[in-house]
């Protein structure tokens, strides 16, 4: 990235923003070297470093002392830090690996109280990386005992049971377990708030599909559509919208515009386009009963009618799952993805109380530019092949927890 290009944030900087921060820094940098010449005037003997350190603590203690209760944002923070619930590597790393510390301290006399040293040969440096690694690993287990603890006692969702299966990468997984156990507010990626106003858009292009003429197509006379509602939009009015905004690019101002754009072409020049629709972002509730009743939800994007194979007369519904990212190249991952559509298919099976090999389903990457190169699909599990997957993943409350 060039210098002279803007982070790609969510949102771009204001100039009286960036004027504000700028001045809280400059006062921020200003208080802070009067407080260190303060302490240094007093004690100049100690190092200039320690000095700021100290100064700066004590003067953040005297003016939360100052305050109304509950008003010092530091104190806050230490709060957060002494609560063993919210902040669980403070007391777990410790106690895991305080034994293993002390003999590394003890065996390197040199490293001192502190544990700190240079490393003098790239084993020592080998032995500390291999600590850090076990002081996250310790951490990761911690975080998801607890949050399966958390899980034990509420509703499920699709992604929820792909977290208990193991079926997520370890970034995915070590990313839901921490946000389940500490939620923390996140402003959405770029990535991500595209591919959310891709749904919306999707959900409004299959919504439309009654509203105006498309070729014939499998339905299902024992099921009753819910898609096609909304007659006060056309697909032909949706198209329209595209074909302007494709032919006045000036009003596509961001990477993120266009890339929508080029997702909506491929979305309406896709074979689904053609395809008679049952439902859009469909909700579904439903208790498995071999899963100890367990009252699970999901969303899906889309349900048409018919299969994969529009001329296979067994299947009744194709469940579509759109997906803006990059498709996956290894083995691994694509199993990984599936597996939410195996759920899909077994909970809209269960809802709909239709047979489970009757159901197809597919992931569709829009990022593909090769049509024929979007489509994943689930594979023809039975019933119990995905209950077996499953069935170790679902949290089992306990009187001890």
């Amino acid at each position: 990235m060039r210098e002279d290009e803007p982070l790609p944030w969510p949102a771009s900087m204001s100039e009286e923003m960036a004027g504000q921060l700028r001045r809280s820094a400059t006062l921020t940098r200003q208080m802070y070297d009067r407080l260190v010449k303060e302490a240094k005037d007093g004690n100049e003997s100690q190092p200039e470093s320690q000095v700021g350190g100290d100064a700066v603590a004590l003067a953040v203690d005297r003016i939360a002392a100052e305050l109304p209760e509950g008003q010092s944002l530091a104190e806050r923070t230490r709060m957060l830090l002494a609560d063993n619930d919210l902040m669980p590597s403070m007391q777990i790393v410790q106690e895991r690996n305080a034994g293993t510390s002390n003999q590394r301290i003890a065996s390197n006399p040199a490293k001192g109280v502190s544990g700190k040293a240079e490393f003098d040969n790239p084993v020592e440096r080998s032995s500390e990386e291999g600590s850090r690694a076990e002081n996250v690993n310790a951490l990761d287990v911690e975080v998801r005992r607890r949050g399966e603890r958390i899980l034990a006692g509420r509703r499920q969702n699709v992604t929820s049971l792909q977290a208990s299966a193991g079926n997520m990468s370890k970034k995915e997984s070590r990313n839901y377990w921490r946000a389940l156990v500490r939620p923390i507010p996140r402003v959405a990626s770029p990535a991500a708030e595209a591919g959310t106003r891709l749904h919306a858009w999707a959900q409004r292009f299959v919504d439309a599909f009654g509203a105006d003429e498309v070729a014939e197509t499998p339905a299902d006379d024992g099921i009753s559509a819910v898609a096609g509602g909304n007659q006060s939009e056309t697909r032909a009015s949706l198209i329209a919208g595209l074909e302007y905004s494709e032919r006045n690019p000036e009003a596509n101002r961001t990477a993120a515009d266009r890339k929508i754009l080029t997702w909506q072409r491929r979305l309406v020049e896709s074979r689904w386009a053609s395809r008679r629709p049952y439902a859009a972002e469909e909700q579904i509730v439903v208790a498995i009963a071999e899963l100890g009743n367990r009252i699970v939800n999901g969303k899906l994007d889309a349900v048409f009618y018919g299969g994969l194979d529009v001329d296979d007369p067994t299947k009744r519904f194709t469940i579509v799952d759109w997906k803006t990212g990059k498709r996956p190249t290894t083995q691994e991952d694509i199993d990984r993805k599936l597996a939410q559509l195996d759920m899909y298919r077994l909970m809209f099976s269960q809802m709909k109380n239709i047979p489970l090999d009757s159901i197809d389903a597919t992931l569709y990457y829009l990022d593909v530019a090769r049509e024929d190169r979007r489509e994943e699909h689930a594979k023809p599990k039975s019933k119990l092949e995905i209950l077996r997957e499953l069935n170790a993943g679902i949290p089992v409350a306990s009187d001890e927890d």
